[in-house]
């Protein structure tokens, strides 16, 4: 495997989802480009991109009018945005993939809907994680509905981890935000912001997510903003403004503002302690059953009752060992 170096790389061929048309990149193979977005999928159903990197002047991965395409394994990096989605592109998935490091976001979500991002990491990108704004030649674009987050980390990202804006809405789920908030001085910054929602957008969600050290509010909604913002089974500590902002009456169900106690939050091991207040304080939810958790080994569900956060502790039972 090695770098390819030129012109984008496009695509624009369509499978179906019994028979995908696969992109799959050996190790160590980089898609890069200093004239525009490094991979474009054009017009194109069922393409499945696997093991691939992408650096690029423009975005790393550009959706046009792209339906039920998926990404693993996928790398981006020193990007504007690391993946880039249109209003056209539908029921996109990205799964164990990391956008680093990059010049905007890790995702744009500019429109489209049901893009699902699966135990990916969205770290020190310039402004958000994940940013479901969308924009179109200085005015708004309609956002993008029903962006679903399972087990993902959002880490030192310069102004939120997961932010939401406008008409478009955000359910992040056993999800981490740390370290986010410290590239701008904007009231609205954080781990979880819900801002700007000026239209009501009534799926905005953290359930089972944990907010740490933001340099900001840990989850809620934008100062003075009014639009529904559900917070559900989550814990919020240590955020330097507030652990949990202007959330509406009846939005908020058994959340806790207290030390979450990782194993080694400074060096970046955010699995819990047996005596983590996460422990076993979740909420389930149908698509927990069969899945793993961040680290791809523990069932989601150890227990009776999901842990709250991306990891699950995994506790062995008694061993005798006979010889």
């Amino acid at each position: 495997a090695g770098v390819y170096d030129g012109a984008p790389a496009t695509i624009t061929a369509s499978g179906n989802s019994a028979a995908p048309v696969r992109v799959i990149g050996e190790t160590g193979a980089v898609v890069k480009t200093t004239g525009g977005s490094a991979l474009v999928l054009a017009d194109c159903t069922d393409v499945a991109v696997s093991g691939l990197a992408f650096e690029a002047s423009g975005h790393g991965i550009d959706l046009r009018n792209a339906i039920g395409c998926s990404f693993a394994d996928c790398m981006a990096t020193n990007c504007d945005s690391g993946v880039c989605t249109d209003i056209n592109s539908l029921f996109l998935t990205f799964e164990d993939c990391k956008f680093v490091n990059n010049r905007s976001c890790g995702a744009l979500t500019v429109g489209g809907t049901n893009p699902r991002f699966s135990r990916c990491r969205f770290d020190g990108n310039v402004r958000f994680g994940i940013d479901n704004e969308g924009g179109n030649n200085g005015g708004y674009a309609p956002e993008c509905t029903n962006v679903v987050a399972y087990q993902c980390i959002a880490n030192n990202n310069g102004t939120a981890g997961f932010w939401s804006g406008s008409s478009g809405d955000i359910r992040a789920e056993n999800c981490l935000a740390v370290g986010n908030g410290s590239g701008t001085a904007d009231a609205n910054r954080g781990g979880f912001v819900f801002w700007r929602s000026w239209r009501l957008a009534a799926g905005n969600t953290a359930r089972n997510s944990i907010a740490y050290d933001n340099d900001g509010f840990g989850i809620g909604r934008g100062t003075d903003e009014n639009a529904d913002c559900h917070v559900v089974n989550c814990c919020a500590y240590g955020n330097t403004v507030a652990n949990f902002n202007n959330i509406a009456d009846g939005c908020f169900t058994n959340s806790i503002a207290t030390d979450p106690l990782f194993v080694n939050a400074a060096q970046g091991n955010y699995r819990l302690t047996s005596d983590s207040p996460c422990v076993d304080a979740g909420t389930n939810q149908a698509w927990m059953v069969g899945t793993t958790d961040m680290g791809g080994v523990n069932a989601r569900i150890a227990k009776k009752v999901v842990d709250i956060g991306p990891y699950e502790l995994f506790t062995q039972g008694l061993v005798i060992l006979v010889r």
